[in-house]
């Protein structure tokens, strides 16, 4: 039976049609979308008709950079999220050890030491108060550095002298960062969870997105030499309430066609983050003067796996937060694209968070996308006064260049980088129009397009979802409020009451 939804203030962000009041979906599919008109051409009985009393409805959001197994692994651990200083961690470890057997690691995520009181991550001393009878590991929420007890040290074989191990007297501290946060410490972590609790975490961070109106998750998923759990991922994935796009994390392009992806990469790190003062920059830290953050890979090392995976036809997302990290994989899909000319490439830089405005002109001529997370400013960049202490003036202006990157004609998408941030597109979409430099605020339009549209176009599915029209998927948002009709300051506060995704109308209470 096909279902009517009337009586909506339906905004569909396609430019040809861009109101509605009434939309028909048959199964997964748009049926039809107009006037009240088209309830005329349906016989009585033969239809569900669901009067919307006015509310508003939006095409339902698309988050283009978010780690579905991690938000899942989180969901079904710890989670650190909410804790202000050391006794709401150590409390939270507490709860987590009395969870698991004698010896089981203990495992809590989100942890962001400028929300605590201390401002810095806990030592393994200070942990072994609390747990020293099973290793313990409290994963930043960048996920670029975590802190270890003792136990959690031995298991993972973290010493002194390994790049991005905190020591003090020459003692290891407990403290490590990248590059061995996630060369050593993060892939032994990550082996940890049972795959059946892994499996119920895809459910979980699924249904989590739905309840915050996100019909569609761009997944960067697996990490180099876990090919297993890219298979584990790409063989659950279809039974999901949400549509599922997977990045695969790796620099082996065979484990990504052996699976049949037509695209690589994700957070296949070209440098670390700006948090932890290891995002790669030309100039150093402005309060750390001899640091100029980390490349991961060198120069060759890039160009060899840009270069091999576009001339495979590989579309190729790589992380970079920084201009050196900027420049490294800029250069090397500038040279893939001249030695393999492809226009309609749509490779991605992700989260492209300190670009040069120079950087910036060539992204747009070489057609190369950018996928940035807006919501780090109320999350992970509340106090702008840090980043301001860590970039200096300059640089400073060009954090997140929301504008300056459209108006060069530089497409931009939206995502969480959960469970770096929560799903919460709305929160995102305040932040890009609120951006706490004013030069680089964008319109709402603009933003609920990074969302949509844009979203779906940075994946070529532009003709399947991203705006309502006739034939395109059925993937719809209802609002309690108008965004349009707020100040843009309050965009976040608008509830979610219903979703359609996949053939199925949710309630966000059910979810």
């Amino acid at each position: 039976m096909k279902t009517i939804f009337t009586n909506a203030r339906g905004i569909s962000l396609d430019e040809q049609s861009p109101f509605f009041d009434t939309i028909v979906v048959d199964g997964e599919t748009i049926d039809a979308i107009g006037t009240k008109d088209l309830l005329a051409s349906y016989a009585e009985g033969s239809v569900q008709i669901i009067d919307l009393n006015g509310k508003t409805l939006l095409p339902g959001f698309i988050d283009t950079h978010q780690h579905l197994e991690m938000t899942g692994k989180i969901l079904c651990s710890a989670d650190l999220t909410s804790c202000t200083n050391f006794d709401d961690v150590f409390a939270r470890v507490r709860e987590q050890r009395n969870k698991v057997a004698e010896g089981e690691w203990v495992l809590a995520y989100c942890l962001f030491d400028q929300n605590l009181a201390e401002n810095r991550m806990p030592t393994a001393a200070e942990l072994d108060t609390v747990c020293a009878d099973s290793p313990v590991a409290l994963i930043h929420t960048t996920l670029h550095f975590l802190s270890l007890n003792t136990l959690g040290i031995e298991s993972l074989g973290i010493k002194a002298g390994m790049e991005g191990v905190d020591v003090e007297d020459s003692e290891v501290t407990g403290v490590v960062r990248d590059p061995a946060s996630f060369k050593v410490a993060l892939p032994q972590i990550d082996k940890i969870m049972p795959e059946e609790t892994i499996i119920q975490g895809y459910e979980l961070a699924a249904r989590a997105a739905l309840k915050r109106g996100i019909t569609s998750l761009h997944c960067l998923e697996g990490k180099e030499g876990q090919e297993h759990r890219s298979l584990l991922f790409h063989q659950n994935r279809s039974s999901l309430p949400v549509h599922t796009v997977f990045w695969n994390q790796t620099l082996d392009i065979t484990a990504s066609t052996k699976l049949d992806l037509s695209r690589i990469g994700g957070c296949v790190f070209a440098d670390g983050a700006i948090d932890c003062y290891t995002a790669a920059l030309f100039e150093p830290y402005c309060n750390q003067p001899d640091n100029y953050g980390a490349l991961t890979y060198t120069q060759e090392e890039m160009d060899d796996f840009v270069i091999e995976a576009h001339r495979q036809g590989l579309q190729v997302a790589v992380h970079c937060e920084a201009d050196r990290s900027i420049e490294q994989v800029l250069h090397s899909m500038e040279k893939a694209l001249a030695l393999y000319p492809r226009e309609n490439h749509r490779h991605r830089i992700e989260h492209f968070e300190v670009p040069t405005y120079s950087q910036i002109e060539r992204m747009a001529k070489a057609g190369i996308i950018a996928s940035m997370q807006p919501a780090f400013f109320p999350y992970l960049m509340k106090d702008q006064s840090v980043f301001g202490a860590m970039l200096g003036p300059s640089r400073h202006k060009r954090l997140h260049p929301y504008r300056t990157i459209l108006d060069a004609g530089v497409t931009i998408c939206g995502g969480s980088d959960s469970p770096v941030t929560p799903y919460d597109p709305l929160s995102g979409i305040q932040a890009a129009v609120c951006h706490p430099y004013e030069p680089e605020r964008v319109s709402l339009t603009e933003a609920l397009h990074m969302f949509t549209t844009s979203a779906a176009y940075s994946v070529f599915e532009e003709h399947e979802r991203g705006c309502l029209k006739t034939g395109m998927k059925a993937e719809f948002i209802v609002l309690d409020q108008d965004p349009f009709s707020l100040p843009p300051e309050e965009i976040s506060t608008i509830t979610i009451e219903r979703v359609f995704a996949k053939g199925r109308l949710y309630t966000t209470e059910e979810l």
